[in-house]
């Protein structure tokens, strides 16, 4: 693997930057997360969870009161937890999904044995244990732990070596029911 200059790891960084702060402000309107003028933006919310749980995935409301901190805006636990609502899933979503289209990979993969099909998808899923104060979002099991989770189905379309869909939905829906494959069927394509 080639390590990258000081150059593009500058260029990355100011890309990342600049689309947490246009793009979650954008998606932040539009999720209704943003409904007033506010020192915890978006942007800041964000960076907050993403950092913060990057940092300790097992980090407690005060630990992302201190990165908020750290990110110059102070916030109470009690007015962090308010912002941890179903308009604050759905901004972290649409940033999500916002960055694979954005920061998809540009060159191909050759691969010679799979080159008679339009399109190569794999698709699969994996599931994350959630906070029990999550359930009304994402429905997990009835075993004491388990009562919210959060499953994810990922299409990698192989042959252009990208991420090409994703899916968030409730633990406890089965892989079965996920309609990915079917979205993403064309002619001549491998699912």
């Amino acid at each position: 693997m080639r390590r990258k200059s000081k150059d593009e790891y500058t260029q990355q960084s100011e890309m990342i930057q600049t689309f947490m702060q246009s793009v979650a402000t954008e998606q932040g309107v539009m999720s209704g997360f943003v409904k007033r003028r506010s020192k915890m933006t978006a942007t800041v919310f964000a960076e907050t969870m993403i950092l913060g749980l990057l940092d300790n995935p097992e980090a407690s409301l005060n630990d992302l009161v201190q990165v908020s901190a750290k990110l110059g805006v102070e916030i109470s636990e009690a007015g962090l937890h308010g912002r941890i609502n179903e308009e604050g899933v759905e901004l972290l979503n649409s940033l999500l999904d916002s960055s694979l289209k954005q920061f998809a990979a540009k060159s191909a993969v050759p691969v010679t044995v799979l080159s008679r099909f339009s399109r190569v998808d794999i698709l699969d899923s994996t599931q994350i244990i959630l906070p029990k104060a999550l359930e009304p979002y994402f429905v997990g099991y009835n075993s004491p732990g388990t009562e919210a989770a959060l499953k994810i189905q990922l299409s990698v379309d192989y042959l252009q070596g990208r991420l090409n869909a994703l899916h968030l939905g409730a633990g406890r829906v089965p892989d079965q029911t996920c309609e990915l494959a079917v979205h993403l069927a064309t002619s001549g394509s491998l699912q």
